[in-house]
């Protein structure tokens, strides 16, 4: 817990911008910790995020009226993050600005582009898009055996770190499998499209990520695609039958999510980069016939 980890603010004169309905400083009712805000990261549904300080720690700060969506939220943030993919909560309180209640939740401030910033500026090549889908659905892997299912997988909630790993926030989109679903973005919901009930299965978290995985590769064409066939045309146009046909069958739902995983997993193996660095023992190979040739070429010399 960060309890009353902050007595006066570090940055005099900088932290004095309006993000309503907060101004500066936020106080926990209870824990008393104090929160410097820096700046707005995001907001959605059930709240908004905010990058603060408290002591000499970075934090991000989700603001909420929804108490039991971010008690649920802290319970599975503490679930899941020494897992590693989740950021670790701090604490949970309330805090009360000009007669109005609200709660927050303390979190772990992951530094990282989320993949809506990583889209924006451009596509993704196969082997990188795979790499990142395969990432996910480890993570949706460990969530499923749990009994739950990630309802909100979206490019906006997907962390990627500069080492490449990738983490899920705003675990509030969690929820017990077989549950109905409430809040969704039509981007990824597979009841938008028509391809299936809103219920919470391992193979709504398929149709997600399929959905993502063509992002990644066509983010202009995703944008534009009205239905389903759109969706698939992207994808048929330009990648290898095998791949197509794997993303087929995971918005058709005819595949399970087990087997669509693996199948990523397969296809990345069989993709060979452009510009593969050399192993050791190539380098080790070419030095060799680079030593033979010029012990020739002095002999050569020498004989003439």
């Amino acid at each position: 817990m960060l309890q009353g980890c902050l007595k006066r603010n570090p940055w005099p004169g900088r932290v004095n911008m309006w993000y309503k309905p907060f101004r500066g400083t936020v106080r926990g009712r209870f824990h008393g910790s104090q929160y410097h805000i820096l700046s707005k990261i995001g907001s959605g549904g059930s709240g908004s995020v905010f990058l603060a300080r408290c002591g000499d720690r970075a934090v991000a700060l989700k603001i909420s009226k929804d108490m039991i969506g971010l008690i649920r939220e802290y319970r599975y943030l503490k679930e899941f993050s020494p897992d590693g993919f989740a950021p670790e909560p701090y604490e949970i309180d309330d805090v009360v600005k000009d007669g109005d209640m609200k709660h927050y939740i303390s979190i772990e401030y992951i530094k990282g582009n989320t993949l809506r910033q990583i889209l924006k500026k451009g596509p993704l090549t196969l082997k990188n898009a795979l790499d990142i889908g395969i990432k996910l659905g480890g993570i949706l892997e460990k969530i499923h055996r749990k009994g739950l299912i990630y309802c909100d997988l979206k490019p906006e909630n997907v962390i990627v770190c500069s080492d490449g790993s990738v983490k899920l926030v705003d675990l509030a989109g969690i929820m017990r499998e077989g549950a109905s679903i409430r809040e969704f973005t039509k981007n990824y919901d597979r009841g938008a499209w028509n391809m299936g009930p809103r219920i919470a299965d391992r193979n709504y978290n398929m149709f997600s990520l399929a959905c993502i995985i063509i992002e990644m590769l066509e983010p202009q064409k995703f944008k534009k695609a009205a239905h389903i066939s759109g969706l698939l045309s992207v994808v048929r146009s330009k990648y290898p039958p095998g791949f197509f046909n794997l993303i087929n069958s995971a918005l058709k739902g005819s595949i399970e999510f087990d087997v669509f995983y693996r199948n990523l997993i397969s296809h990345s193996a069989q993709i060979k980069d452009k510009n593969p660095s050399p192993s050791a023992d190539t380098i080790l190979n070419i030095m060799l016939v680079c030593s033979v040739l010029f012990f020739i070429f002095t002999i050569l010399l020498a004989a003439g």
